[in-house]
């Protein structure tokens, strides 16, 4: 059979994301497969069973990678990977990594199927917490050997709950993480099917469109110092409320972004006040917050421009110190 004939069996591939959507399902008809969790865990043997059954080898590494690989006739021949994730932020979409993955499977299952001899091997991979449960993109990371010794020592000491997940998901060792490296000439490409997570291929009625470009991120650890006090007594006017100045940091940022960077994206999606008691006035006020784009520079503008603003802020609503920026995850566009 040529390549030009081959049909992928749409039933199937149906099904499979049907059975796939039952491991962690939600009444809201998304996903809930944290990272190593018990669903994540479910999902893979799930995943690999089905490898199996469709005759391809399977795969894993000491990140815990899974993979399922149709190899060529030329045992010296590159390989070109088909993938994305199965784990799931809270209460995710359904097809969000799944496609991925499973289209990678039918993809093999039906050239394995049609016994078509390639120049290249074919292998489907899911990566470990892709979402960041844990370690964001830590399968990737691990795959294209971005992470130092370092990095393994510091998981290992301090991070003892991550170092048992991955030990339920099969990686015995975590100093055998930098081991997961694949060599990048051995590889002839990477192809990764997503779902549109925007609006602008169905805005412009367009069914599928080709990714020009990676966009970069930075999340940041914010906080902002105020002074507690019992919020029945203490001056409206005198309060150095630390709450106070993160909601306009908020609100200031959002209008910042949207007018000066159009394809720049922020977000603060946690909050956590100290000390927590309705009566008290905040002393201090931790924000999670990631901004987004994809060109370094102009994201690098927006940090400027972010910093600038919640000093701004800090400073307008009476709070004598200035807010803490700690960078958590640097990933370059």
């Amino acid at each position: 059979m040529t390549a030009a004939a081959l049909q992928i069996n749409a039933d199937r591939l149906r099904a499979d994301f049907e059975e796939l959507a039952a491991i962690g399902g939600t009444p809201e008809n998304g996903v809930n497969r944290l990272a190593l969790s018990p669903e994540d865990i479910q999902a893979r043997s799930w995943f690999a069973d089905k490898l199996d059954a469709a005759g391809l080898v399977v795969r894993d590494d000491d990140a815990a990678n899974l993979s399922g690989v149709l190899f060529a006739p030329d045992p010296e021949a590159k390989t070109l990977l088909i993938g994305s994730h199965l784990d799931s932020v809270p209460n995710g979409g359904r097809y969000d990594g799944a496609l991925g993955v499973l289209a990678g499977l039918e993809i093999l299952r039906t050239i394995k199927e049609s016994d078509l001899r390639l120049p290249f091997h074919l292998e489907v991979i899911n990566f470990t917490d892709d979402e960041g449960c844990w370690k964001s993109l830590f399968g990737a990371r691990a795959f294209s050997g971005m992470f130092t010794p370092r990095d393994v020592i510091d998981i290992i000491a301090n991070d003892g709950s991550f170092v048992a997940a991955l030990r339920r998901a099969g990686v015995i060792d975590p100093r055998a993480v930098l081991s997961a490296r694949r060599d990048s000439a051995r590889l002839a490409g990477y192809l990764e099917l997503h779902i549109e997570q925007g609006q602008r291929l169905e805005r412009e009625g367009i069914q599928i469109g080709v990714v020009t470009g990676i966009v970069g991120r930075k999340r940041y650890d914010v906080t902002f110092y105020g002074q507690a006090g019992h919020s029945g007594t203490t001056d409206m006017y005198k309060r150095r409320d630390a709450l106070r100045g993160a909601a306009q940091f908020i609100v200031r940022a959002h209008e910042m972004v949207r007018e000066r960077f159009g394809d720049g994206i922020f977000n603060c999606g946690d909050i956590a006040v100290k000390p927590g008691m309705f009566n008290i006035i905040p002393a201090e006020a931790r924000l999670v917050v990631e901004i987004r784009h994809v060109d370094e520079r102009l994201m690098a503008d927006m940090e400027r421009e972010i910093v600038g603003i919640a000093k701004q802020c800090a400073a307008s609503t009476g709070l004598e110190r200035e807010p803490t920026f700690t960078v958590v995850t640097h990933m370059p566009a």
